[in-house]
């Protein structure tokens, strides 16, 4: 944690690469608007019964990669709702690896109401490409399928370029080719396949 923001208590926890985008984050929020105002109001688990300044948690949270925000106003706490000075974090969070995850206009797709109090961090480049494509979770998951190890989605992020697919399995286990050279990751998508 950095002081351009605090915590509702000290019992949250948040992936450590997730921790040191939302830190940059915040301190470029704080740069940018001269706020430091944003309360970490929930991580693994957020309190959502009566008097709650996030009305409801999700389920994914519970693997640290998933903040729900509220905002400290002269003493006072309030729920986040995306606009004004703080809606910097909506329309630049996306840099910084995270997306806000149930997004307007896309409940058809995730379900859900629009939440900008809840960002969900995916990394720079899947965010990148959902922004551009201005897709949520469901529909670039969706949007993988089609791509292969040996036909790959391709995208250039800050002069790199990245080759993308997604590699589907049933059962426990799963078989699949990565490349020999350079890096790569791998990430389930809660679906029984891994994009890589």
């Amino acid at each position: 944690k950095n002081e351009f923001y605090s915590l509702v208590d000290e019992q949250v926890f948040l992936n450590d690469e997730a921790a040191d985008a939302f830190n940059r984050m915040m301190e470029d929020y704080a740069n940018k608007t001269g706020l430091a105002d944003f309360i970490v109001y929930g991580t693994t688990d957020t309190f959502t019964d009566e008097g709650s300044y996030c009305p409801e948690s999700f389920s994914e949270s519970k693997a640290g990669y998933c903040v729900d925000l509220a905002l400290n106003a002269y003493g006072n706490v309030l729920t986040y709702d995306g606009y004004d000075a703080e809606g910097w974090v909506v329309e630049n969070c996306w840099k910084y690896g995270f997306i806000v995850r149930y997004p307007e206009n896309k409940k058809e797709k995730t379900g859900k109401d629009y939440c900008p109090w809840h960002l969900r961090y995916v990394g720079e480049i899947h965010s990148a490409i959902m922004t551009q494509k201005k897709m949520c979770l469901e529909e670039y998951v969706d949007f993988l399928e089609q791509y292969t190890f040996d036909e790959p989605y391709s995208f250039t992020f800050n002069e790199n370029s990245y080759q993308i697919y997604r590699v589907s399995g049933d059962g426990d286990t799963l078989d699949t080719r990565v490349p020999i050279s350079g890096k790569y990751e791998i990430s389930g998508d809660n679906r029984n396949s891994f994009i890589i």
